[in-house]
């Protein structure tokens, strides 16, 4: 639908939901979010209310562990092929650009963020993330190589990087394991912005 806005350019600042909503359990094609279930717990409410019986929970399938990477992988790539060869006929190019999260591996944590690292689901999660991430972006990537029949020409799609976005960097930013303030949005936007006119789509 955003095709009919006519865009000159699109950008997916993406990957973090697809990590979340896996780690726990759920497939990223297949799923309610937050509002969703609030919306579904009113109308049951309302049909409760009214004498009806309320809509069963399923779908979607939780699983009791989180999904395989390898399938967060598949999907994030399918995703991203489906978007980009859309885009295609109209020759607007798509960049996929993947989110930074709290890590200390892209970040020298203050203590409020180290102490959020050092609990238990998420160390595991920070961990999955990681090894989710890069899949996800080896797989994107692979998509840059042209299908040999000529289908597939995937010359408008460019993959960024901007997990290391606050390398270097001491200050608080996070505000929780995903989520950042003004001054961290203001820093990818700044990175975002300077890796957009090395590709020539910004000027």
């Amino acid at each position: 639908q955003l095709l009919w806005l006519e865009p000159d350019l699109i950008v997916m600042l993406t990957g973090l939901n697809d990590c979340h909503w896996a780690f726990g359990g759920l497939d990223v094609m297949y799923l309610r979010a937050y509002a969703d279930e609030e919306f579904m717990g009113l109308i049951n409410a309302a049909r409760t209310i009214g004498g009806a019986d309320p809509y069963p929970p399923e779908p979607p399938v939780y699983r009791p562990e989180p999904l395989a990477v390898e399938r967060v992988a598949e999907r994030f790539a399918f995703n991203v092929r489906q978007t980009a060869a859309a885009l295609q006929w109209r020759d607007v190019p798509l960049v996929v650009a993947f989110q930074p999260f709290l890590s200390p591996d892209t970040k020298e944590l203050t203590p409020v963020e180290q102490r959020w690292t050092e609990t238990d689901e998420n160390r595991e999660k920070i961990a999955y993330m990681g090894r989710a991430f890069d899949l996800m972006e080896a797989r994107t990537r692979a998509l840059l190589q042209p299908s040999g029949n000529g289908s597939w020409t995937p010359d408008r799609l460019h993959i960024l990087n901007l997990r290391d976005a606050f390398a270097g960097r001491s200050d608080p930013m996070f505000i929780d394991l995903y989520h950042v303030a003004d001054k961290g949005n203001a820093v990818v936007a700044g990175r975002l912005a300077r890796e957009l006119m090395q590709l020539g789509l910004l000027e």
